[in-house]
């Protein structure tokens, strides 16, 4: 196990990343990561004198979670494109491009979402 992990239910997030940043922890990224199950892990990233933590969260997909962009506002841009990519909508977004942050008109929707086959030249599709 990383020892710079925590994993916490989504309604715990954004008291920790609270915590966090009263510690003086910046804010890195976000990242999404679609489960075969059809969870969605969301990964948020900081760091604090070249040292970096990592709260990971996982959610179902469609699910609506809570906002860290009111915390961090470089947040609502991963919280954006999570939203886009994965089928995971972020409740009190400070900036919501409401679809239209990384995907053009006529793209797929979620297509990194439950159920997506992503086909490959070598024949190993994968979910």
């Amino acid at each position: 196990m990383i020892d710079n992990l925590e994993i916490l239910n989504d309604t715990d997030v954004a008291a920790r990343v609270h915590e966090l940043k009263d510690q003086g922890y910046r804010f890195v990224t976000m990242t999404g990561c679609t489960n075969d199950d059809g969870t969605v892990d969301i990964f948020y990233s900081f760091d604090k004198d070249c040292k970096l933590c990592t709260l990971k969260t996982t959610v179902e997909a469609g699910k609506t979670i809570r906002s860290i962009s009111d915390i961090y506002l470089a947040a609502a841009f991963a919280e954006n494109e999570i939203s886009e990519l994965f089928e995971v909508k972020f409740s009190g977004l400070v900036v919501d491009y409401g679809g239209h942050f990384i995907l053009a008109d006529g793209a797929p929707s979620s297509p990194f979402g439950a159920g997506v086959i992503i086909e490959r030249k070598d024949g190993n599709n994968a979910k």
